[in-house]
């Protein structure tokens, strides 16, 4: 199930990417080939979610991925929360395809960056419209921007650290607007959202484990719990 943040399992495989562009598709190329490193990773997640209706604490919980889109995430007394929401690379908007266009340089928080747009080719896709902000020296995705069909408009935004080899974010943090989104999961009582309400989620990744050989086990009660 996909929802509002249409993030971040990092599902790395072989992507089509039908461009107008050479030098916007060699740039998707080369953010592929970083995530293309990571064959499985764990990792500790501490979730901050900022909504004007919603009052819940800092959550902590711990997220498995496997190659190619096998995903789990565990947490206590979070389940109000869809544990697909947590995939949060930028690959989720390239797993179909895109045309590709060159837009313009920019800096984000002294980093030099190209921007890119990708305009689905099917008309079956959920995204109308992605703008990518890349590292130019690390080939990461610093900012996404995307507007959707059915779940309003939104914006990532990721940092990196040590783990930027991999194109593995230390944070995570999505804006997004709350009354254009489908929020039926959360529990809204009586409230009425106002024209405009804004949201959003920062994700901070901690302890990271990569390439360490996850075994098949680990997703088998997540997917006996998906489909019981």
């Amino acid at each position: 199930m996909k929802t509002l943040l249409l993030l971040l399992t990092l599902s790395v495989g072989v992507v089509q990417l039908f461009a107008g562009d050479s030098h916007s598709d060699n740039l998707l190329k080369n953010v592929i080939l970083r995530l293309d490193r990571i064959n499985d990773y764990t990792a500790d997640i501490l979730i901050k979610i900022d909504v004007d209706f919603l009052k819940i604490g800092d959550t902590k919980a711990s997220v498995y991925f496997k190659k190619p889109d096998k995903f789990k995430m565990e947490a206590r007394g979070f389940a109000m929360i869809p544990k697909a929401s947590f995939s949060f690379s930028p690959l989720n908007f390239l797993q179909q395809d895109f045309l590709s266009v060159y837009i313009k340089e920019d800096t984000l928080d002294a980093i030099e960056t190209d921007v890119i747009k990708l305009i689905p080719v099917r008309e079956d896709s959920k995204i109308i419209l992605a703008t990518l902000w890349i590292d130019k020296v690390h080939s990461v995705v610093l900012k996404t921007e995307a507007n959707t069909k059915d779940k309003g408009s939104f914006r990532i935004r990721y940092r990196y650290g040590t783990h930027i080899q991999y194109g593995l974010p230390d944070t995570a943090v999505v804006f997004f607007d709350i009354s254009k989104s489908r929020m039926s999961h959360f529990p809204m009582g009586s409230k009425k959202l106002n024209k405009g309400a804004k949201g959003s989620v920062e994700i901070i990744y901690t302890n990271y484990k990569i390439n360490k050989g996850l075994d098949d086990s680990v997703f088998e009660e997540e997917s006996e719990e998906e489909t019981g």
